[in-house]
């Protein structure tokens, strides 16, 4: 998973893409976190359900403490 702001600086829907490319190599088991918020965020959700990640692309928002969010 990752921890930061979701903007089209750190080009957060090529990560979306590796995600979905690790579920294909490593099974339906396997769920990917992205803690943080920003501009992107719809567009994150949107990218990772358009690949196949619904349900296992989790976007708890804003991590204050990133170790709670990776509870989630």
């Amino acid at each position: 998973g990752t921890v930061g702001r979701l903007r089209a600086e750190r080009n957060p829907l090529a990560t979306v893409a590796a995600f979905a490319a690790a579920a294909r190599q490593l099974g339906p088991d396997v769920h990917f976190l992205m803690a943080g918020d920003g501009p992107m965020t719809d567009a994150v959700r949107a990218e990772g359900d358009r690949l196949g990640l619904a349900g296992r692309l989790h976007l708890p928002g804003l991590a204050v403490k990133p170790w709670v969010a990776a509870a989630v």
